[in-house]
């Protein structure tokens, strides 16, 4: 699934706009069909182009990305690190 900045840009503005799926403090965040209903209106919103399944897996897969970049940061500002080998 080949997707291009921009269009990750979109994705991540309308995924942000719905709180109830990545705030699990939310008292909603377990109702599933909520849950769900917030999913479709990012897929509705992203134009149809992309399924509800999709766009779960694009989000796990900018979410692994994420934690792996941030664990090179993370590991290079050890202490002891000149700040010439911090990752950035």
């Amino acid at each position: 699934m080949e997707w291009s900045n921009e269009t990750v840009l979109q994705f991540l503005d309308f995924y942000e706009q719905e709180s109830l799926i990545w705030k699990p403090w939310l008292s909603d965040h377990k109702n599933r069909n909520l849950v769900f209903d917030a999913w479709k209106r990012i897929e509705k919103n992203m134009g149809g182009k992309y399924s509800v399944t999709e766009l779960k897996k694009k989000k796990d897969s900018l979410m692994a990305s994420f934690r792996a970049c941030n664990n090179k940061v993370k590991e290079s500002t050890k202490s002891g690190a000149g700040t010439e080998d911090i990752h950035i």
